[in-house]
């Protein structure tokens, strides 16, 4: 592995940040100061940063169930916040959301200790397909639905499950605006659920429980 490589993985700083750090000479090999970026280490090294040993730490990343009520933050004065639904371990450690849904919305977010894994993953979901399930108090109107999906462009879409059960698809970038919109309407609900975003989804995850997946695992 680059030592550019492990500094990134083992604090919280970018490439470029890494970089300028080594060749400012602040870290050190066996110690022995390394100014080279694309130095290959080993596992047996023993690596310092500004005289501090550094090992990889192990992030955790986490797809939860969310329930409705509850708020995507670390600290909240009006609602209980996710991070009392997950394991002491990970509540310790600084959390980051990838996605966020407001109280109202339950469903699908991904939660990880790793800052840039959590930055990427926002990037990359903007332009995934969001799949919600909208449970309704009775059934929605042919004229409501039209009212929803009016002014939208082909990304959003709309599919009744039954007769109580409505189905909305959208971009992720476009979800908190058509979820607005479903406010404006006379459609009438008692939840909004996320169930799917890109090829991420719920599965058997029950509410209020997650599972934990490896970087790799994430396949969106």
């Amino acid at each position: 592995m680059r030592l550019i490589k492990y500094l990134t993985l083992a604090v919280a700083m970018s490439r470029n940040q890494a970089g300028y750090f080594i060749r400012k000479k602040r870290v050190s090999v066996d110690g022995k100061i390394i100014s080279d970026p694309d130095f290959e280490i080993l596992d047996s090294n023993r690596i310092t940063f500004d005289g501090k040993p550094i090992s990889i730490i192990e992030h955790q990343y986490i797809i939860l169930n969310k329930p409705k009520g509850y708020v995507c933050a670390t600290k909240d004065g009006d609602y209980k916040t996710v991070l009392n639904l997950l394991d002491y371990r990970i509540k310790e450690s600084e959390c980051y959301f990838a996605n966020i849904l407001s109280p109202e919305v339950s469903g699908l977010v991904l939660i990880s200790d790793d800052i840039r894994w959590a930055s990427k993953m926002r990037q990359r979901l903007q332009k995934k397909i969001c799949e919600y399930q909208i449970h309704l108090k009775h059934m929605a109107d042919n004229a409501d639905l039209d009212d929803l999906l009016k002014g939208q462009d082909d990304s959003v879409a709309s599919e009744r499950v039954n007769e109580k059960t409505l189905k909305l698809k959208t971009v992720h970038a476009k979800s908190a605006a058509l979820i607005s919109k479903l406010h404006s309407t006379n459609i009438a609900f008692n939840t909004i659920e996320l169930e799917k975003i890109g090829r991420l989804s719920l599965g058997d995850i029950k509410s209020g429980h997650y599972i934990k997946l490896s970087e790799n695992e994430f396949k969106i």
